[in-house]
């Protein structure tokens, strides 16, 4: 396999897809903390607001990047491996 090609399972691509679509949904609907009103009256502070919205997305990041990470390194390991059998074979 060409080590500058990743094999990710379709359900890994559903699944970072999902979280992203939502991430982005609630970054869309945020609205800005109203202090003014008493903590109960706002809804679901912690993805309706900025900084919930902000917050959700950054551990939407953390998770896609953990979840591609895997792929990224078995990449790399092949790609030395592919280098090094090539050194070989060249001596």
């Amino acid at each position: 396999m060409d080590p500058r090609y990743v094999l990710i399972s379709r359900d890994v691509l559903d699944d970072i897809t999902t979280m992203i679509n939502r991430a982005i949904g609630y970054c869309d609907k945020a609205e800005p903390f109203d202090f003014s009103k008493p903590f109960m009256e706002q809804e679901n502070d912690e993805v309706t607001t900025y900084p919930g919205a902000t917050g959700y997305s950054r551990g939407t990041m953390s998770t896609v990047l953990s979840m591609l990470t895997p792929y990224i390194h078995t990449a790399d390991e092949l790609a030395t491996m592919m280098i090094q059998e090539t050194e070989l074979v060249s001596e």
